[in-house]
């Protein structure tokens, strides 16, 4: 009775010692190729994160032009800069690459932007660029950023507190 015990004790040893095996086996491949995955995503998204940097840098330039200047011909530059097959080849790329929001943003500024050229809603026009800029930011990997519309521009617009207050 002893001698069978032992058998069966043997057996079962046997078998969980090959069922740890290829419990083992198994979860280490799943391990592997879930990692694989996961590093695979983590590397597209970061290739992603580089092509929007590099599209919204290229939207956002007539907008710069716009906003830093001082002897008036920022506008003129600018819509020159916009009606470029460059630009329009970027701002195609914006609407297939970019955030949903960076898009939502970057339209309303254009819109206003076409229908308004003579800019009599300037404190409206700040606003919409600096809601760009946010989303961008957000866009690009800082989705929780305390920073509002206006505190986004204070380095480019030295009267930018003039704006901050008023309504479009």
């Amino acid at each position: 009775m002893i001698k069978t015990f032992l058998l069966i004790l043997e057996n079962i040893y046997k078998t969980d010692f090959i069922t740890i095996i290829i419990v083992g086996g198994i979860s280490s491949w799943i391990t592997v190729l879930l990692k694989s995955k996961f590093d695979n995503l983590r590397e597209m998204e970061r290739k992603l994160n580089d092509k929007r940097w590099q599209i919204y840098i290229k939207v956002l330039e007539p907008y710069f032009i716009l906003f830093s200047d001082i002897k008036g011909k920022g506008s003129d530059k600018a819509i020159e800069k916009i009606n470029t097959p460059e630009y329009r080849q970027s701002s195609f790329e914006l609407n297939i690459f970019g955030s949903d929001n960076v898009v939502r943003a970057n339209n309303k500024l254009y819109q206003f932007l076409y229908n308004n050229k003579d800019l009599n809603k300037k404190n409206y026009v700040v606003k919409l660029f600096g809601k760009l800029i946010l989303e961008v930011r957000r866009s690009i990997g800082d989705k929780q950023t305390k920073l509002n519309e206006i505190e986004m521009l204070e380095a480019m617009i030295k009267d930018i507190k003039l704006y901050q207050n008023m309504n479009p």
